[in-house]
């Protein structure tokens, strides 16, 4: 493969839908349908909860500041597949 092959690159990797009662939907549109999935960001009161963390490619944390710096983040993954726990080491709380 030549080096000089240019990989087109997104001006967003993530998309997300602000959906009612503070949860919020992320899926990275990009990925592979068949590896893309959706993971959801739910506001607590006292911390807030990631289910699942996408494929990683892109830093989540830093992509959604308004998100994931106000509170504590409490992330989980619902099973170890890559598109659910590629960016789950971005959280202490896991």
């Amino acid at each position: 493969m030549s080096a000089s092959i240019r990989y087109p690159v997104a001006d967003t990797w993530y998309r997300r839908l602000d959906m009612e009662h503070g949860v919020t939907r992320i899926w990275e549109p990009h990925v592979h349908p068949l590896e893309q999935a959706n993971f959801f960001h739910v506001t607590g009161r006292d911390r807030d909860l990631l289910i699942d963390s996408g494929m990683g490619i892109v830093p989540l944390r830093d992509s959604f500041p308004d998100l994931f710096r106000e509170k504590e983040i409490i992330a989980v993954a619902t099973h170890t597949h890559i598109d659910h726990i590629g960016a789950i080491h971005e959280f202490e709380h896991r």
